[in-house]
């Protein structure tokens, strides 16, 4: 008789199934939201068997199938699953499922060692101690010099363990690691030629020095390469002229993403039968 294998997906609101051991031939597969009382057909068709004439194990994804949503977090479903061989139900399946997000930190890391690098400067008379920013100010003419940071591009996937499943062992957590690229736009706006030159030098010094002894820290298999490009900018009606140096930055390291739930772990069922049974779970 066919089996119901089911996991909830960590975002909640969808479950996935499979039936090992389905029997040749036709088979249909329902579900219900009241507790067994109505049935919705979600599927019906013929099982199909590979080169070696097996059966090929079916499976499922249940994203709130025949409705207009992803199945309710606060509903708990039954299925069932009918072949030639008889029925099986599932106990009762709560999608249910809480996302907490914290932010990837790249940025900020790169915002506050450019900081510290800059702070320590020694500067020539001529040059200005910038400030260092996320994103450009909108409103109202900013004070030269800045240096904006802004990530153009990313966090880019490189390689992600496809077919990799959750095995959160005894710890009900599970982390998967993706290798993403980064790439980040350096922006230094000033007054002067030397402004621009000294800040472009820095900012590739700094980031040589600092990039690999932090990133490498923390990720596997780094990466960093920068390019550098200068301009300037005049004959802004009603604005002054100013130098440019924007300095590429691409990255490339891990990209971490954890699964945590609260379900109830089983680590080991013992039986003993000597006169009185006692039943130890742990």
């Amino acid at each position: 008789m066919a089996q119901i294998v089911y996991s909830v997906v960590a975002t909640g609101g969808v479950i996935v199934f499979r039936f090992p051991g389905m029997a040749e031939g036709s088979f249909t597969f329902s579900r219900s939201a009241d507790g067994g009382n109505t049935w919705q057909e979600l599927y019906s068709g013929e099982t199909y068997q590979n080169e070696l004439g097996e059966v090929v194990t079916p499976r499922f994804v249940d994203y709130g199938d025949g409705t207009a949503a992803p199945l309710s977090q606060n509903t708990s479903y039954l299925y069932q699953i009918t072949d030639s061989s008889g029925t099986m139900t599932s106990p009762p399946i709560t999608p249910a499922s809480r996302l907490a997000i914290e932010g990837d930190l790249v940025t900020s890391i790169l915002i506050r060692t450019l900081q510290a690098g800059v702070d320590g400067l020694t500067r020539p008379s001529n040059v200005n101690l910038p400030r260092i920013l996320h994103a450009m100010p909108l409103n109202g003419e900013p004070r030269l010099p800045i240096i904006t940071v802004n990530m153009d591009y990313g966090p880019a996937s490189q390689e992600f363990p496809i077919g990799v499943g959750i095995n959160a062992s005894m710890t009900n957590t599970d982390v998967r690691t993706v290798q993403a690229e980064r790439k980040y736009s350096i922006t230094v706006l000033c007054l002067t030629v030397q402004e621009r030159e000294f800040y472009r030098d820095a900012i590739i010094g700094i980031l040589t020095v600092a990039a690999p002894e932090i990133f490498g820290a923390i990720w596997d298999d780094t990466s960093f390469r920068f390019q550098a490009y200068s301009s300037q900018n005049v004959g802004q009606q009603n604005s002054p002229g100013f130098y440019f140096t924007q300095v590429m930055v691409e990255l490339q390291g891990s990209f971490n993403v954890a699964t945590i739930n609260n379900y109830g772990l089983i680590d080991q069922i013992d039986v003993y039968n000597n006169g009185d049974e006692v039943l130890d779970i742990s």
